[in-house]
């Protein structure tokens, strides 16, 4: 069964190779302008950048997400509504409201890689600044995203919260993604991570889930063909290599006369090998292909999702497929709802127990033992990026405080917590 990390290993592996495909290609064009591409270098940074894109995942995956931006929607204004620091009153910038009520991995991430200089366990964690940027796949703001329907891909989600924004701008400076007007156009490579984890998602996983028998080959193949057609007729946009993807199956349960499970699988393994190798040409061929206005900024959409890729509809069937078959489950359902019983009951007591950390006299005994659960390296962190003059700010970091404490949790840690904390040891 795959995991978080099982996940990340194979985005990584598919970035690398995308990387190498690329790199090639490349290198014989510019070897006519005599300008070199170091193929080992993007294809390092790549596999590096694979395997750290889901870093700031909290418990429960994206769900987590959902949840923990969905208790600052319900609860931040109550919780803050009168509070004072200094005998002052406390807002919270909108740009600070909208880091914690629209939460984010992607930013998660990156805020955790930009602590990663400090010592752990005696070793310096240095992540290169091409790296971190090639995993910046918004490279915006809170205040800036305009959601799934904006044209510009980079707006779509937030990349950064504001405590880190002057590190995205340097990093930007340095690898050259920075534009004038405090704009940051994505890094070249960040269309390769995303791509490769759309693949690994789209393929790997959809694997492991037949194995666990969520669907048939049967079932599969009507409602891939069933997805292709209409998303054909929806986008109004030519079929043809997308039907051909599916041709194989179809011909495989009409013609084999003694199928077994076994042999299913192995067809299907196959099948799914056959589609992610095309689906790695694809991004490679759009990235070679569209390589000028990728660097000047001019891409907006994702490569797969290019108006001539052609498997651009594949993507979105077998996305869907997914979401069918492996995640509008019961189980699934179940373990949404106990992620959100878990994350509420933390975020209820870790947030109100934070809001006067530096004032010992405001502090109850009950916050004080909540706090005792935070790790030292998270109030070390806020200690080291407190600002002299904006007690907001502070409180601010003391929040995001509690969000590095809860996303850096396993599922399984973030249950158990929960569990002693109600006695069920």
């Amino acid at each position: 069964m795959r995991t978080r990390l099982t996940h990340s290993i194979e985005v990584s592996t598919i970035a690398k190779q995308l990387g190498v495909m690329v790199a090639k290609e490349l290198e014989n064009r510019k070897k006519e302008k005599k300008e070199v591409i170091h193929a080992n270098e993007i294809s390092d940074i790549l596999m590096c950048a694979g395997l750290l894109h889901d870093l700031g995942n909290p418990p429960f995956g994206h769900f987590g997400e959902e949840v923990i931006g969905g208790w600052f929607r319900d609860n931040l204004s109550s919780t803050l509504i009168d509070v004072e620091i200094k005998n002052k009153k406390i807002a919270l910038s909108p740009q600070m409201i909208l880091d914690l009520q629209q939460f984010e991995g992607n930013a998660q991430a990156f805020r955790l890689l930009s602590k990663a200089k400090h010592i752990c366990g005696g070793s310096n964690v240095n992540i290169t600044y091409a790296v971190m940027s090639s995993l910046v796949k918004y490279p915006c703001i809170s205040t800036q995203v305009k959601g799934k329907s904006a044209s510009d891909v980079r707006f779509h989600k937030f990349g950064c919260f504001l405590s880190e924004k002057k590190l995205l701008n340097e990093i930007s400076k340095e690898v050259g993604t920075y534009c004038k007007g405090d704009d940051i156009i994505r890094n070249p490579l960040a269309f390769l991570v995303e791509a490769a984890d759309d693949i690994a998602y789209a393929t790997s996983d959809l694997e492991d889930a037949f194995k666990k028998e969520k669907f048939t080959l049967e079932d599969f193949a009507e409602y891939f063909n069933d997805q292709i057609s209409k998303l054909e007729n929806a986008k109004n946009c030519e079929a043809k290599k997308d039907y051909e993807l599916i041709k194989d199956l179809k011909d495989y349960l009409k013609l084999e006369k003694n199928r077994t499970r076994e042999s299913d699988l192995n067809f299907f393994n196959e099948w799914v090998n056959y589609t992610k190798n095309w689906l790695m040409y694809v991004a490679a061929v759009i990235f070679v292909g569209n390589y000028e206005s990728i660097l000047n900024g001019k891409f907006k959409v994702e490569l797969l999702e290019h108006e001539r890729s052609f498997h651009r509809l594949s993507i979105i069937a077998l996305k869907n497929t997914m979401a069918k078959y492996a995640y509008d489950t019961e189980d699934i359902v179940r373990l949404e709802l106990s992620a959100h019983t878990i994350l509420t009951f933390l975020l209820d007591r870790l947030i109100p127990a934070v809001i006067h950390y530096d004032d010992n006299d405001k502090q109850s005994q009950m916050s004080k033992k909540y706090i005792s659960l935070i790790s030292e390296n998270y109030k070390e962190d806020y200690k080291a990026s407190k600002c002299k003059d904006d007690e907001s700010y502070n409180l601010y970091l003391r929040l995001l405080m509690v969000t590095d404490y809860i996303s850096g949790m396993t599922d399984s840690y973030a249950k158990r917590i929960y569990q002693e904390l109600n006695g069920r040891n």
